[in-house]
């Protein structure tokens, strides 16, 4: 059996990713750590039998080791991994930035853990910009404390869409096993792109070069499910057809029920402006748009590309006016489970709460085809 714990878990995206490339090895999730009571029942739903801990880590609180351990009946040196992925509010996208922000220790903190709890390996996740903070100060000081806590440590941005994920989604990496697990197989600690690394979402997919296969379409990924009006849909639905792609096959598995597929509620008026638009277009491209004379940033109000990738999925994907969030030939903007398809969660991981909690979870999770990758190439190190 292989164990994890999941800090800063949200709703579990690094959880799957772990339980997804484990699987055959006996993996468990013990316990996901959270602050976000809403969190809880989406967790205790798609991680049946492990511990969903409501608790906030905070960046100088003393006895958090102890109390997780306590919990999940954990001595250190037990455990096999340590997931987190801690806010910066250096990097926030929300609320102003500051670098002397107190919950940028949070980073920090997970090396503390890490100290403390001893497992075999530490994945950290955080935004691309995080490796800035403070002129790389802030990297650096997590690294030293790593490595004075017994480990080796790699990092690194990763593309989503290198790994076979329709979206273009950069993250940013710390990954450490201990030294003398690492002097015993010194390889990478960081998995190699699978499929192409694409950096637009505005161009047709096969305007890429590269001599990796290209990542899964918009189009392959979504266009097995139902299609829906504004303001239609059901939590809990039906297929209606067969999966049209390998990616919507292996996303769909087993699931016999479609979950999350609801469509938020446009105005007449949006939907009329949304129709106007042809796939991979902007407002800003479209003489006489109703929307162009308005002052936005590139990619408001934008369709999708059907033979593209999506940007990268946010929080706000309710908004067409906050990204290139429209579907690809439906006048309305993604629903909670086309989203969570982008992203790479399978069809039955389902979300709880209203449809903006919903966003907010899929939108902050990590890819789990990414944290497969990624926890897949520390798998040797544990064992």
């Amino acid at each position: 059996m292989l164990t994890a714990l999941d800090l800063f878990s949200g709703v579990g995206g690094l959880s799957a990713g772990w339980l997804a490339s484990s699987h055959d090895h006996g993996g468990v999730l013990l316990a996901a750590v959270d602050s976000d009571p809403l969190a809880r029942p989406v967790v205790e739903r798609n991680f049946p039998g492990s511990l969903f801990l409501e608790h906030e880590l905070t960046p100088t609180e003393s006895g958090d080791a102890k109390a997780i351990a306590r919990a999940v009946s954990l001595d250190p040196g037990d455990l096999d991994i340590l997931l987190a992925g801690p806010p910066c509010q250096a990097v926030s996208t929300a609320g102003k930035r500051t670098e002397e922000h107190p919950n940028n220790r949070l980073a920090l903190r997970v090396a503390e853990l890490a100290r403390e709890l001893n497992p075999k390996a530490v994945v950290i996740e955080n935004v691309p910009e995080f490796a800035s903070v403070e002129g790389g100060r802030l990297l650096g000081r997590l690294r030293v404390q790593l490595g004075d806590a017994g480990y080796v440590t790699q990092v690194g941005v990763l593309n989503s869409s290198a790994f076979g994920i329709p979206q273009v989604r950069h993250r940013f990496f710390v990954v450490g096993v201990t030294q003398g697990r690492f002097r015993r197989d010194p390889r990478s600690l960081l998995p190699i792109p699978r499929t192409a690394s694409v950096l637009s979402a505005r161009v047709p997919l096969a305007d890429s070069r590269s001599d990796l296969p290209l990542p899964p379409t918009v189009e392959q990924a979504l266009g097995d499910l139902p299609p829906l009006n504004a303001g239609e849909g059901s939590e809990i639905a039906d297929y209606l057809s067969p999966p049209r792609s390998t990616y919507a096959a292996s996303i769909r598995r087993e699931s016999r029920r479609l979950f999350n597929h609801v469509s938020v509620g446009h105005s007449a008026e949006m939907v009329a402006a949304l129709a106007k638009l042809k796939p991979g277009e902007t407002p800003q491209l479209v003489a006489s748009h109703d929307l162009r004379p308005r002052q936005y940033f590139r990619s408001a109000y934008a369709r999708l590309v059907p033979n593209g990738l999506a940007p990268t999925m946010t929080t706000q994907t309710h908004n067409p006016g906050s990204g290139r969030f429209t579907h690809y030939a439906q006048d309305r903007v993604l629903t909670v489970r086309e989203v969570a398809r982008i992203q790479s969660f399978p069809d039955e991981f389902v979300f709880l709460g209203d449809n903006s909690v919903q966003r907010r979870h899929v939108g902050n999770a990590v890819p789990p085809q990414l944290a497969e990758a990624i926890t897949a190439e520390l798998i040797p190190y544990l064992r």
